[in-house]
């Protein structure tokens, strides 16, 4: 009999899956626990366009994480911060700062990959995950705040 697997189930398969198992297994473990339902030629039919939209929308995402790429190039980010007269700096830029700035010019759900706070005045590339595997750097000045 051929399953729909609604979660991972151990030793059958993963969530998503189509399988073929004994009717017995199907119909009195599997069906009745919500692990699976009957895969009927309507349910694959559903399952396929799910993938499909799924593939889709990956794929608009993907386009779109590409295009930000060129532009985030060009882009320079500055955060003003105090410092004193010698250059010091007493507070710093973080990954959610950098977020917030992004989010502010419509570039939503890109991550700053910043392992430590930025505490140094002057230019500094800050990569960024675009998603899908896309990645790139911008540009980030911290510049003393005026007083």
């Amino acid at each position: 009999m051929k399953v729909l697997l609604l979660t991972d189930v151990r030793g059958t398969g993963r969530k998503g899956d189509v399988k073929e198992v004994r009717e017995g297994y199907a119909r009195n473990f599997l069906i009745p626990r919500g692990l699976a339902e009957a895969a009927t030629d309507d349910v694959i039919a559903e399952k396929k366009a799910r993938d499909d939209a799924r593939d889709a929308e990956r794929a608009a995402r993907r386009r779109k994480a590409e295009r930000w790429v060129e532009e985030l190039a060009m882009l320079t980010f500055s955060f003003p911060v105090k410092a004193g007269d010698a250059g010091e700096v007493f507070g710093s830029v973080t990954a959610k700062d950098i977020d917030a700035s992004l989010a502010k010019r419509g570039y939503l759900g890109i991550k700053a990959e910043l392992p430590k706070s930025i505490r140094t005045l002057g230019e500094h590339r800050v990569p960024l995950d675009l998603g899908e595997g896309t990645k790139t750097t911008v540009t980030v000045t911290v510049v003393p705040e005026k007083k």
